[in-house]
């Protein structure tokens, strides 16, 4: 039976580049006659233009005015056999659990893959034909039966005057059963053609027919299965109440199907017979799914961790600059103030100098005159407030000049910069940047024991500690104290960051470390800077881990390997 060289099919979508990729795809395939339409009303309109001369639809499921759901069961009220394929850019269960109900042949999501699209419409092709042939098949057999049935009852109304005419009626009365009989052969090698499991089933579930896949499925001849109970065969409770359509997991196999049912009419007595029951296997379809739906998970984490890693770069850049813009004043702010205070040592120098000569050469009141304006100038406070106001200025340019250092070592990237490191150094860096958050409300305590230089990669851990000092001052609402304590332990290096915050509860625990999980306020925070963290130890080839009591605090503890 050749799928390629006859028939038409519709193509609905109201993009037009998807309507000519798919046009594309099926014309490179298949010697078919193609519709296209950008809307469900134009498809209707093509549909009673060439009415009975569609054997396919393919339709986007999201159009404006006639969706492709809508534009379904338009179709198959006036073409109940013709196969209908949706496509859609959502892969929504709710989407395919509704097609499936509308009797969709099949759901394609977008963006669209050729070979997919090929191989339902040769699925489609062959479902449609095989429809035709079989009607083709009942209508050619009953007409054949009806004409032989009359002539069998005049030939037996012609027996009693022709012994001879009654043989020759019985010969071609042979011939027709034996045209039936080849009917019925080449029905069921049809049949057996067919990938998905088919099987007539009598009113009490008994098997009386079945294809080649069923056969298969079960590893039985065809014998051992007629007469059988086809849910005991699939290994389902008895008399199972499930809809048409519904999808199953079949534990023995380990796969999923989709059972349909439809009942079989006794065209003499108009009665049901029986059902047709077909068993499509979707594992593939579901592993696929699963798998696109894992690959989307992974590439938002990805990307996330992508536009955090170029957030920090940013602002490595930023505080660069802004380092090196405050470097140079803050230099010549720190130089000139040290000049001052020489300037002043020589200024207190001649004042002493010039005091003990006018001692000498001023008579008392004019020397008491003097004395009386020296206080009123306060002129000894100046100049003793003037050396502690010199020496404060100095303090505090030298911690700027700190901060600044901090700033430019938080600012470079060490991706490949893996050094000896001193760790306490690293810590008291992360508090210089981010003492801002923490000097107005928390009491800090460092506990630190002699550390050797360590291996590491000093700019990410860096990032770390800033992490986890910034998640300890956002726990303290008020005040609160945080303890930083840093020892050697056997053949590694201990860390540990606790604080007397608002805790974490115990449910959340198992997924701090998770992507995008934050126990922050909508807009406070990512969500991505415990998991940072986790993948820079996990980089180092160290541990990090948590321990919480909610409202009693939190207490984070890094251990690293000890390489020198």
């Amino acid at each position: 039976m050749n799928i390629h060289s006859t028939g038409t099919i519709l193509i609905v979508d109201d993009t037009p580049m998807q309507v000519q990729m798919v046009h594309a795809a099926i014309a490179s395939h298949f010697g078919l006659s193609i519709l296209t339409a950008g809307s469900g009303e134009e498809a209707m309109a093509l549909l009673a233009e060439h009415e009975g001369e569609v054997d396919i639809v393919v339709t986007d499921v999201i159009m404006p005015g006639i969706s492709g759901m809508e534009l379904m069961d338009k179709v198959h009220v006036l073409q109940p056999d013709t196969p209908i394929i949706l496509m859609t850019a959502y892969s929504n269960v709710d989407i395919l659990i509704a097609a499936i109900k509308k009797k969709a042949f099949d759901l394609i999501l977008k963006p669209i893959d050729q070979s997919i699209l090929v191989q339902t419409i040769e699925k489609a092709l062959k479902h449609k034909q095989l429809l035709d042939l079989e009607k083709n098949y009942l209508v050619t057999l009953q007409k054949s039966i009806e004409e032989k049935t009359n002539a069998l009852q005049a030939k037996m109304f012609e027996l009693e005057q022709s012994r001879a005419a009654q043989v020759a009626e019985h010969d071609e009365l042979k011939k027709v059963f034996a045209k039936v009989t080849q009917i019925k052969q080449e029905w069921e090698r049809t049949m057996d053609c067919i990938s998905d499991m088919v099987l007539l089933v009598d009113n009490s579930g008994k098997i009386g027919r079945c294809n080649r896949s069923f056969r298969d499925f079960c590893g039985m001849s065809y014998q051992l299965l007629l007469g059988r109970n086809w849910q005991e065969l699939f290994v389902l409770p008895p008399d199972m109440p499930f809809p048409s359509g519904s999808e199953l997991f079949h534990t023995s196999s380990a796969r999923w199907f989709i059972f349909s049912f439809y009942p079989f009419i006794d065209t003499v007595t108009n009665s049901p017979r029986g059902t047709v029951i077909t068993v499509i296997d979707t594992t593939e379809r579901k592993q696929t799914m699963a798998a696109l739906e894992q690959a989307y998970q992974d590439l938002k984490t990805t990307q996330a961790h992508i536009l955090q890693t170029e957030k920090m770069a940013s602002i490595g850049q930023l505080a660069a600059g802004v380092a090196h813009e405050i470097n140079n004043p803050i230099g010549f702010v720190t130089s000139n103030i040290n000049t001052l205070g020489k300037y002043q040592q020589r200024m207190i120098s001649y004042m002493t100098e010039q005091d003990r000569f006018l001692a000498q050469v001023l008579s008392p009141e004019q020397r008491g005159n003097l004395d009386v304006l020296r206080a009123e100038m306060k002129i000894d406070h100046v100049l003793n407030d003037s050396e502690k106001l010199i020496g404060e200025t100095l303090d505090g340019t030298e911690r700027v000049r700190r901060i600044v250092m901090d700033l430019k070592t938080f600012s470079r990237t060490d991706e490949g910069d893996y050094q000896r490191a001193d760790l306490i150094a690293c810590i008291e860096s992360a508090i210089n940047i981010v003492w801002n958050e923490l000097k107005y409300k928390i009491t800090l305590e460092r506990d630190f024991g002699s550390i050797p230089l360590v291996k590491c990669y000093p700019q990410k851990l860096n990032q770390v500690f800033v992490n986890l000092l910034v998640n300890a001052s956002h726990a303290i609402k008020e005040t609160g104290r945080v303890t930083i304590s840093a020892h050697v332990l056997n053949d590694t290096v201990a860390l540990s960051f606790t604080d007397t915050g608002c805790g974490i509860p115990k449910e959340h625990l198992s997924h701090i470390f998770e992507p995008f999980f934050t126990t922050k306020e909508v807009g406070q925070g990512t969500g991505l800077g415990l998991s940072i963290s986790y993948d820079i130890i996990k980089k180092h080839n160290g541990e990090i881990s948590v321990t919480s009591e909610v409202g009693k605090g939190t207490s984070f503890l890094i251990t690293l390997p000890l390489i020198v």
